[in-house]
């Protein structure tokens, strides 16, 4: 099973009325609250191919498929981490104090259009020599999708 994911902007105000103020931090991301944008990973996947107008075939694998195959979650697979393990609880995690304050997500597929739209526009940033780069190698990929 796929994570849910709750997608905020930076550019989305909060709101809420000036008779209840909160400061502090709150949890932007997490399955346990249900909120209008929540989006699965295959969601967040197919919508990134469309805006994208990408040729991309989407092969799952279950999480010990991943595991086994010495796939990194989070880095070779950007925002995805296993059900279980030390990263499991990144989006586990009651988001009911900012949906309370008043956040409110965008929809994936505004967050992607926008994101997409300012990369065709601006020039990707650099791979910084000391980050380690992010994306399963495309050598990999192809042995872990002929594998029987």
């Amino acid at each position: 099973m796929w994570p849910r994911l709750t997608v905020a902007s930076p550019a989305t105000p909060l709101r809420a009325p000036r008779s209840f103020v909160r400061t502090g931090p709150t949890t932007m991301s997490s399955p346990r609250r249900s909120a209008p944008s929540d989006t699965t990973m295959g969601e967040l996947l197919d919508v990134a191919s469309e805006v994208t107008e990408s040729s991309a075939e989407l092969v799952w694998f279950t999480p010990e498929e991943i595991d086994s195959a010495g796939i990194a979650p989070w880095t070779e697979l950007p925002i995805w981490v296993p059900p279980t393990g030390p990263l499991a609880g990144l989006h586990d995690c009651d988001v009911a104090a900012a949906l309370d304050t008043g956040l409110l997500c965008r929809p994936i597929r505004d967050t992607i259009e926008d994101t997409w739209g300012w990369l065709q526009r601006e020039r990707p940033p650099d791979q910084r020599d000391d980050r380690p780069v992010h994306g399963l190698d495309p050598i990999r990929e192809a042995a872990l999708i002929d594998t029987p």
